[in-house]
């Protein structure tokens, strides 16, 4: 496919609960959105080298290319193909949108690790990873996407209980 589209990302992107889309305006007429994975990516970085100065430029000013490649962010990258957009995606990187746009801005703001997701001690593997699922659902989710880089991978979220929502 050639060219970004948002409506074909969306599409791919499409019952997947741990995908963050935030819209933002362009120049307050032009929407664009900030997509990624909850969990794989730094917020803090995330806010203030990629949201932060973006959301602060008009759009003569992102158009130009040579404006997104000097934004303080590791490894930001112009991308104009949708099917690419969506594997950066996938692979734990920050993007930025818009049909604007004649590109798409990807970003590596990976999260460092702080959690522990080591082997559980009464569950031993031979083979395989050794890593376990923690108590916080958005912990376990980013361990699978980090594993499964495949916009195939869907999730749905269902609400069981009555007395406790849960």
């Amino acid at each position: 496919m050639e060219g970004t589209s948002l409506q074909f990302i969306n599409e791919k992107l499409l019952d997947c609960p741990d995908i963050i889309r935030k819209k933002v305006y362009i120049d307050n007429k032009y929407e664009a959105y900030f997509i990624y994975i909850n969990g794989l990516v730094d917020n803090d970085l995330l806010q203030r080298d990629f949201i932060k100065p973006i959301v602060s430029m008009k759009l003569e000013e992102l158009s130009n290319s040579h404006t997104i490649l000097n934004l303080a962010c590791f490894e930001t990258t112009l991308i104009y193909d949708s099917m690419v957009a969506v594997e950066s995606i996938m692979s734990g990187n920050s993007v930025f949108i818009s049909d604007a746009l004649n590109f798409v801005v990807s970003c590596n703001l990976s999260e460092t690790e702080k959690r522990s997701i080591d082997e559980p001690s009464t569950e031993k593997n031979i083979r395989g990873p050794h890593i376990g699922f923690v108590e916080h659902l958005g912990t376990n989710l980013s361990i699978l996407r980090g594993k499964i880089k495949n916009d195939r991978l869907k999730f749905k979220t269902v609400t069981l209980g009555v007395q406790t929502n849960q």
